[in-house]
């Protein structure tokens, strides 16, 4: 979900081509970036303990947090956090 920058990026970099930005472009740009901004709003409204962790693990799985950075957290967390990604990892095969 976060590879919205790319998306616009890549939608206006064709549209210079054609040296022209359509209003078509315009409404589907404003579209995604919408779209961003609710999946951020349901992330992020009303954050609180019992939310944490999902959170964390959006974040993982949208590739904002590292390896590096889940080092950074006490034993129990990264561990809890690893086995998360362990099972999205079986998930996926």
């Amino acid at each position: 979900m976060l590879d919205l920058s790319k998306k616009i990026e890549n939608s206006i970099s064709s549209q210079k081509k054609e040296e022209k930005i359509s209003h078509e472009m315009y409404l589907k740009l404003y579209k995604d970036v919408k779209t961003f901004d609710k999946h951020l709003a349901r992330r992020y409204d009303d954050l609180r303990g019992s939310t944490y962790f999902l959170v964390l693990l959006g974040l993982i799985y949208d590739k904002i947090l590292s390896r590096e950075d889940i080092n950074r957290f006490d034993e129990d967390m990264r561990n809890e956090l690893l086995n998360a990604i362990k099972l999205w990892d079986s998930d996926s095969e």
